[in-house]
């Protein structure tokens, strides 16, 4: 809460160190999320950015009901709009990691799917393999229905033809992830998918 920027960069980074590092118990202990929240609409990009990576490690390291219950959820979802290209692509991964650490009902109820598909056509290849990454979790651990019913499948297929193959890659595990869970029928609705698929099937890498 220093008045500082650089004392509230440097605390955030630190936090997220000790999150990731076996201190996330010791976070929730002070019960942390009213701060977190209120440093999610801090001026300093880094500052959010560090937040969000702290949600995104201290779900993965067992608070992910925590996280889900503290109301964080919908702020984070705001960051997702974010002028700021590193806060877009860490809000996106920090849901994808709060998703996969079994809080995917509640993400898929914050909204953050239908502004990951929007992402998908965002300037920056980072940003877009983030936001494939969030509908791949959410599709595999929640379910694809709020993928599928918000046009997912088109905008993902429409990624493949993207150069950049991090975000080739994470559109492919994303489309699996919908098939794999029942919603195969719904891959039809995009026309040129069996052309992108056998693109990437010819690619050397």
């Amino acid at each position: 809460q220093s008045e500082r920027d650089q004392d509230r960069v440097h605390a955030t980074y630190q936090l997220d160190v000790m999150a990731k590092g076996g201190g996330a118990g010791e976070i929730i202990h002070e019960r942390p999320f009213d701060v977190l929240l209120d440093n999610l609409r801090d001026p300093i990009q880094e500052v959010r950015r560090n937040i969000l990576w702290i949600v995104g490690n201290l779900a993965l390291q067992g608070y992910s009901y925590e996280v889900a219950e503290s109301g964080i959820l919908s702020e984070m979802t705001l960051r997702l709009d974010d002028q700021v290209e590193l806060v877009r692509s860490a809000a996106a991964w920090s849901f994808a990691m709060i998703t996969e650490a079994g809080q995917g009902i509640g993400v898929a109820d914050s909204g953050a799917p239908i502004r990951c598909i929007l992402l998908l056509q965002d300037a920056s290849s980072d940003v877009q393999a983030c936001a494939a990454l969030a509908l791949d979790k959410i599709a595999f651990y929640a379910s694809p229905e709020p993928v599928v019913r918000n046009g997912g499948v088109v905008a993902l297929v429409n990624r493949l033809d993207v150069k950049d193959d991090g975000v080739r890659i994470c559109v492919l595990w994303a489309l699996w992830s919908i098939a794999c869970r029942g919603y195969v029928d719904s891959l039809c609705d995009a026309e040129t998918l069996i052309t992108n698929l056998k693109r990437c099937a010819l690619e050397k890498n």
